[in-house]
């Protein structure tokens, strides 16, 4: 026999399972029963008389999957079906039988969540070439369960795959962990929403109809163990891998690298180096266009950049080096304001740096760095070259500079008097970025002997 009680979230979290299943009716909602088995797992159910006058029970969901209000929702809606004569439980039947006719596989659910997710979220946006970030990390790592159908493959399924997982290509990784959490983290959502689970559980959030799906929250985050993995990158390259690495960044490609897709007129070598000058993120050059470019002032206007908060623009002066890279690309003669700064061959934004990334790799005899370590290192430069951190962090646009000081945002109003009072004296941020080209020149013109100099010298201080 079932407690009467007005059912709170505190109240259900102290509960302690029994012996036996203990029930508690909701003094809040007609119908609303609240199960609590030995093994201490919570559900919600409705129970109450259907039109033909019999006694229907028709389970709810979970607890917390599904919230006490949401819970409640669901009571009252049942309640009102069984009154009108409907039959909640055989539509629960239906969905599950047209489900297992239907023998949707996990490939099916990510082309379905991807064409939904992908004008909203970045990680499911198709670039020009290729796959989404998320459908590139969720394949490697569950390439084999692709065409399984969903409803069949189990929680154990899926710890088995990321225990297994070995990446094609050696990254200088000892554990392929970090990407197995990241698939991990990216299949969860599409799971949810194709079993209408948690944040997709209310009608018409997830799929339709719903089919089962293994909850993958309930696998083990191998990266959790793993020593290696600690979180934030720190990845810097040293002066004598710079040294190694600039040649290769060049316009016209160096022919050395030797992949199809890298050809002599492609501009992935030459933006990374481009990055390096401006501490830029990779997306916003690749978005770059030449109506942003202001060759009068020296300027690179970026529409927006990744901050906390609201989106915000930037304005950011360029070194004379990054200026002389603009100047030398194919699209600089005509510079049409539609067009990008680094298209690729067919005009469009430029994608897939892993291969020419690896690639250059390759070539220069370097190993474990990928394009955002070039921001990084050139954020490292204008440190160590005396740059304030204050200016470094109005470069790199990671936060509003000016909330460090305490100094009023209203600042900005005075722009054109402070230029007019400072003509003889240069923006800092081109100063430090001047910084970072020379220095990106020093060790361009190293010699062999020179780098193996460098690489010992390194080597002693513990580099």
């Amino acid at each position: 026999m079932s407690r009467k009680v007005a059912l709170t979230d505190c109240f259900i979290r102290n509960l302690k399972p029994q012996r036996a299943r203990e029930e508690y009716s909701d003094t809040k909602q007609i119908g609303l029963r609240l199960r609590v088995s030995a093994s201490g797992r919570i559900t919600f159910a409705y129970r109450g008389r259907a039109r033909d006058g019999k006694l229907r029970t028709v389970t709810i969901g979970d607890y917390p999957s599904w919230s006490l209000k949401g819970a409640r929702n669901d009571a009252a809606r049942i309640r009102m079906e069984l009154k009108q004569g409907k039959d909640p439980n055989g539509e629960k039947r239906r969905l599950r039988e047209d489900a297992a006719r239907e023998k949707v596989t996990l490939r099916d659910v990510l082309d379905e969540y991807e064409a939904i997710k992908a004008g909203g979220q970045k990680i499911w946006r198709r670039p020009p070439r290729g796959r989404c970030e998320a459908r590139l990390r969720i394949e490697a790592v569950f390439e084999k369960l692709l065409d399984r159908p969903v409803s069949e493959i189990t929680e154990v399924d899926l710890a088995h795959a990321m225990r297994t997982y070995k990446p094609r290509r050696d990254r200088g990784k000892t554990t392929a962990h970090g990407q197995t959490s990241r698939a991990r983290s990216y299949l969860a959502r599409p799971l949810d929403w194709a079993a209408g689970r948690n944040t997709f559980k209310k009608i018409g959030a997830g799929r339709s109809p719903c089919v089962g799906t293994p909850d993958i929250r309930d696998t083990h985050d191998f990266s959790e163990d793993d020593p290696t993995i600690t979180g934030k990158r720190e990845r810097v390259l040293k002066g004598s891998e710079l040294a190694r690495i600039l040649p290769y960044l060049r316009y016209p490609a160096p022919k050395e690298l030797k992949l199809i897709d890298v050809s002599h007129d492609d501009l992935r070598p030459i933006a990374m180096r481009f990055i390096l000058l401006t501490a830029a993120r990779l997306h916003e050059v690749i978005d770059m266009h030449w109506r942003d470019v202001n060759f009068s002032s020296g300027t690179w206007f970026k529409p927006k950049v990744k901050a906390k908060g609201e989106a915000r623009s930037q304005v950011l002066p360029l070194s004379n080096e990054a200026i002389k890279i603009l100047s030398s690309l194919p699209g600089h003669n005509e510079r049409d304001p539609d067009g990008y700064v680094f298209p690729n061959l067919e005009g469009g934004p430029l994608g897939n740096f892993s291969r020419a990334n690896s690639a250059i790799m390759r070539e220069s005899g370097t190993a474990n760095w990928h394009r955002h370590d070039l921001r990084r290192t050139a954020s490292q430069i204008m440190l160590e070259c005396g740059a304030p951190p204050l200016i470094v962090d109005t470069i790199l646009a990671h936060t509003n500079a000016l909330t460090k000081t305490g100094a009023s945002q209203s600042i900005s109003h005075y722009g054109a008097v402070a230029k007019t009072i400072m003509l003889h004296v240069e923006d800092p941020q081109k100063s430090a970025l001047e910084h970072v080209a020379k220095a990106l020149n020093f060790y361009e013109l190293l010699t062999p002997d020179q780098i193996k100099d460098l690489e010992e010298e390194e080597k002693a201080l513990g580099r």
